[in-house]
């Protein structure tokens, strides 16, 4: 499955990790290329309204938002989680940029 990412923050986000954390999200990223929507927990989980989480775990609990999109995954957002729940602000910063793909 094809794999875009809605801007190059969300790289740049990425490559700015710490290394082990880096190639964890890396290899989450390519589970999902592999595996398309048939990728499920621990590795995925739907968040409603059409959004996805990749979940990485680790010394730092990394999320990434995706959505299907031309038949692949558009990666909407990615940020480092803190607490137990995704925020209100993340959530909906996610769900905006799914509602202006073209």
């Amino acid at each position: 499955m094809k794999i875009y990412f809605f801007d190059n923050k969300i790289e740049k986000f990425i490559a700015n990790l710490d290394v082990v954390t880096s190639a964890r999200v890396v290899k989450v990223i390519e589970l999902l290329e592999k595996y398309g929507n048939d990728l499920k927990t621990p590795h995925s989980k739907s968040l409603g309204d059409g959004l996805f989480e990749l979940r990485v775990l680790g010394s730092k609990h990394i999320r990434v938002i995706y959505t299907y999109w031309r038949r692949g995954v558009c990666v909407l957002h990615a940020f480092e989680k803190k607490t137990n729940k995704i925020s209100k602000r993340d959530f909906d910063y996610a769900k905006k940029i799914k509602n202006n793909l073209q």
